[in-house]
């Protein structure tokens, strides 16, 4: 695993969501951060096995459009760059939703599906291309202040001629190798958010990836529907999407 070593990296800010548990078997040589500004969350991080990362964003303006989703804004920072956080470097970095539980062994798989690769990801379960998901996002609850700026993301998009080809993929999950190219899809990617001014982050990525010409690896199989497990996580609905069902 020293060849292979890899930072896990989760993000809560403001307490959206609950931490969830680290895999019952774990392996040397991969570390877990999670990234709060929450003390109460640092903490149950903490005794859940996390490596507990205090960001407290002091100093770091929100731009307005982005002040209704603040704390899902500054979460980006950490899923955009992730090893922009732990203090040491590593070879890999995965990022995972605050929803997600990993599974036992789930690197065994992970690495064998990135091999040689820079980045690994999986295929969105419903959607292909960013404009249906633009389209669709711009009509949820959870986006309901950004719906205007996704309506506008499909013309902008459309405007670079950003391929309607050009696959869409879930963001839950990404496994990447920490290379200057990744470097510049951070760059890239952020500057796709502010121009598009939305944390739709799926939309973003697909611009991102699509601009700075990354060659993806994906999983043979999608990210399972909430409530269910694959081999690699398990997805639960965010703390937050709870309350409303």
């Amino acid at each position: 695993m020293k060849d292979n070593a890899i930072a896990v990296v989760s993000a809560n800010f403001g307490g959206y969501d609950t931490v969830k548990f680290l895999p019952q078997v774990q392996e040397a040589g991969i570390d877990y951060f999670y990234v709060s500004d929450t003390d109460s969350v640092l903490e149950e991080a903490t005794q859940k096995g996390w490596k507990a990362l205090k960001c407290d964003w002091d100093g770091v303006p929100v731009p307005e459009w982005a002040i209704p989703n603040a704390n899902r804004y500054k979460a980006k920072a950490v899923k955009f760059a992730p090893w922009a956080f732990p203090s040491k470097e590593y070879r890999n970095y995965v990022w995972i939703d605050a929803s997600m539980t990993l599974q036992s062994y789930w690197w065994q798989s992970a690495l064998n599906y990135l091999g040689v690769g820079d980045l690994l990801i999986h295929k969105h379960r419903e959607r292909d291309t960013a404009y249906e998901e633009a389209a669709l996002s711009s009509l949820r609850p959870q986006y309901a202040d950004e719906r205007t700026a996704l309506l506008q993301a499909i013309v902008e998009m459309g405007a670079v001629n950003l391929p309607t080809t050009m696959p869409l993929y879930e963001a839950g999950f990404i496994m990447r190798r920490h290379t200057a190219r990744q470097d510049d899809l951070a760059r890239i990617w952020w500057q796709a958010q502010e121009k598009l001014k939305t944390t739709q982050d799926q939309i973003t990525l697909a611009w991102a990836l699509w601009e700075a010409g990354i060659d993806v690896c994906t999983f043979p199989f999608t990210l399972p529907d909430n409530g269910k497990a694959s081999q690699i996580m398990h997805l639960d609905f965010h703390a937050t999407e709870k309350e409303t069902r």
